[in-house]
């Protein structure tokens, strides 16, 4: 008869898996106006006076979260005014998706023969943007960087992007909270100009778990036994850990 051995219990630290995640936050959501469009995994969801879940129109953090939790591969829910999005299970697969916010923050109006045309480009929106986001205006795009330099179109702060647009020929601008941008010389042709905000945010967190065949799997450390509770290759996988520690055995 042939001998039994021990059945060997793999052997190191298991990892759970996780989701991953990105939240449009609530300073952001303040910010977007009727007819500007979030943008994720594909789906264009546009604000308006009224939600509208067929046409994926959305009226506040809410509407705008339950619409997002209706895409296949993702979760979407308020908290305290912000629209938390999550991956529906735990994997590395999607991290790295962007949320993209454009927003019609301004357009120049007023311009007359007599009168030069101006647009206000408000602060709370300024303050909302990070590092690589952009304004375009009157086919220029100026970038959000650590730094202001001019010559680059890159502005650190409100009043880096006023001092990048003063330096443009036919506009002038001016900080004090807000930006106040003026057309350098009267005429109705500097009308309709818009200054749009692109806001763009990244999914990460996700994590890939330690796979195991099932339910019931175990491994084992130094310190400690895990038994697996939620198994799978990499993808919602969870371990507990066993409270007796092995020295204790």
């Amino acid at each position: 008869m042939a001998r039994k051995g021990a059945v060997g219990i793999p052997w190191g630290t298991p990892v759970n898996s996780d989701e991953a995640t990105v939240t449009l936050a609530a300073a952001d959501i303040a910010v977007i106006n009727n007819d500007d469009i979030v943008v994720f995994d594909g789906a264009i969801f546009t604000k308006k006076g009224a939600a509208d879940a067929a046409a994926r129109e959305w009226d506040d953090a809410e509407a705008l979260a339950a619409q997002i939790d209706a895409l296949e591969d993702w979760d979407g829910a308020e908290s305290t005014g912000a629209v938390v999005i999550t991956a529906s299970y735990g994997s590395t697969l999607f991290n790295g998706r962007p949320l993209f916010v454009a927003i019609k923050e301004a357009t120049t109006a007023g311009g007359d023969p007599s009168t030069a045309a101006t647009a206000t480009i408000e602060a709370a929106t300024i303050a909302r943007m990070a590092n690589g986001d952009t304004v375009t205006f009157d086919g220029k795009t100026y970038t959000k960087a650590a730094a202001t330099d001019v010559g680059d179109k890159e502005f650190e702060n409100a009043a880096g992007l006023a001092a990048c647009i003063d330096a443009e020929t036919d506009w002038e601008a001016a900080e004090s909270g807000d930006i106040t941008v003026t057309a350098a010389a009267d005429g109705a042709e500097f009308n309709d100009r818009d200054v749009v905000v692109f806001l763009s945010r990244v999914t990460a967190g996700g994590v890939n778990g330690t796979p195991a065949y099932g339910k019931g799997a175990v491994m084992a450390d130094a310190n400690r036994i895990y038994v697996c509770v939620d198994g799978g290759p990499v993808s919602n996988v969870t371990w507990k850990q066993i409270p007796v520690a092995l020295t204790d055995l």
